[in-house]
């Protein structure tokens, strides 16, 4: 198949989230088809990983065409800080028909380039990695397939009702409603629409009832994300080590983290128990440099090269996620690499897991540190939950089963 592909971001290094899903879903498709991939190179998100972005483009270039047929980067975003970036494109956004989405990932350039790519080749078909770049897409006969990394709308929408700044809830209500229309026009137009669980199928059937969706899940590096050592709970030493991992600009995380150390943390103190707290992930957060400044149990360790030796030497990963959209794919990498798992429900949504025995999960502050606590008095719940947690990532997540039902989707599109 000769396939074009279009990405709002060049998925290297693939270091968390969408990057990790983007980056294998290239890989798996690239090792058998013809992939001409065309990907905005936002200065904001390069500088997260690289000194200067010249480095940037050089290293990910080198990378990324090892993988595909031909690859073409554009330079996009006005400014280096992506803070600035996101408060200048909202209030475009504001005064504009189009979704922030839509509004963040428009470039003349990009449209320039697709437009003569589709003009001068005849590809079986076209791949948009997000719906806010259905607007280079729309008015051509070649078949397109939208990935949904998330349900956009829905994740507004519930960032909406948990805001607790009105004028703040009334602009991602006005996103949601923006995006809505977005998903149920694209979706229908679309050959096929790739989701992340059979949750967001039904999220995004709501939207669209009558376009075509198919669950293409998150998924795991198995061959990278494996244990060296078996797990072993090591509160014999006389400490529990708790670790959350995850990018701390990504505002679910940053919820995540004020929560945990403003209400959950300071009730875990109080039992008589010695815990350590540790966060690693890119960026920092005021009220995590707060605590940390009042209390050396707990621990950022910015963004790490290699996560898997940070996992293995701790005891529990705790994910109080209570926002956002799409599956986690910290879930995914902890279950790998057997590290049992404490978390809220809305933290594993679209994932095929047995509460209780695959992952703990608690519904409440009081609840999460109960949890806690019933966990670590019980080292076999906890080995099991380890052992299948690796044998749930082997039997349904590797990308090694994802890339496969990917490709026969695509080539059903493709006839």
């Amino acid at each position: 198949m000769k396939i074009l592909w279009i990405t709002h971001f060049a998925p290297y290094p693939p270091k968390g989230g969408a990057m990790q899903r983007s980056y294998n879903m290239i890989k798996s498709v690239s090792k058998s088809e013809t992939v001409t991939l065309v990907s905005l190179a936002p200065k904001s998100k390069i500088s997260q990983f690289y000194n200067s972005y010249d480095e940037g483009i050089n290293d990910i270039s080198s990378n990324l065409i090892e993988l595909v047929r031909s690859l073409i980067m554009i330079k996009h975003g006005y400014f280096k800080s992506r803070g600035i970036n996101k408060l200048w494109n909202a209030i475009r956004s504001v005064f504009s028909r189009s979704s922030y989405d839509e509004v963040v990932l428009r470039s003349l350039k990009m449209k320039k380039v697709i437009g003569e790519l589709i003009r001068v080749n005849e590809y079986d078909v076209i791949y948009i990695d997000t719906i806010g770049l259905y607007q280079y897409v729309n008015n051509i006969s070649t078949p397109v397939i939208i990935n949904h990394h998330n349900v956009e709308s829905h994740m507004m929408r519930r960032r909406s009702r948990l805001s607790s700044n009105y004028f703040e809830g009334m602009y991602f209500k006005s996103q949601a409603n923006k995006l809505s229309r977005l998903e149920e026009t694209a979706c229908h137009k679309a050959a096929l629409n790739f989701v992340c669980s059979s949750l967001d199928f039904k999220r995004l059937k709501h939207i669209a009832p009558d376009s075509n969706i198919k669950v293409v899940p998150n998924g795991v590096d198995t061959s990278y994300f494996a244990r060296k050592t078996p797990y072993s709970y090591k509160y014999n030493d006389g400490v529990v080590k708790l670790l959350f991992v995850g990018g701390l600009g990504w505002y679910p995380n940053k919820k995540a983290i004020i929560h945990f150390v403003k209400d959950i943390w300071p009730k875990l103190r109080g039992k008589g128990i010695e815990f350590t707290f540790t966060v690693a992930g890119r960026g920092e957060i005021h009220e995590l440099n707060i605590a940390m400044a009042s209390d050396d149990r707990i621990n950022a360790l910015g963004f790490v090269e290699d996560i898997r030796p940070v996992l293995e030497s701790h005891d529990l990963f705790v994910c109080p996620i209570r926002d956002g959209g799409g599956t986690k794919l910290k879930i995914l990498d902890a279950l790998a690499m057997g590290i049992p798992i404490i978390a809220y429900p809305e933290a594993c949504e679209g994932i095929d897991l047995v509460y209780g025995e695959d992952i703990i999960v608690a519904n409440s502050t009081e609840e999460f540190v109960d949890k806690i606590l019933q966990a670590i008095a019980d080292e076999k719940l906890l080995l099991s939950i380890s052992s299948r947690g690796v044998d749930k990532i082997n039997k349904q997540y590797s990308y090694e089963l994802v890339g496969g039902k990917l490709l026969q989707y695509l080539s059903d599109v493709c006839g």
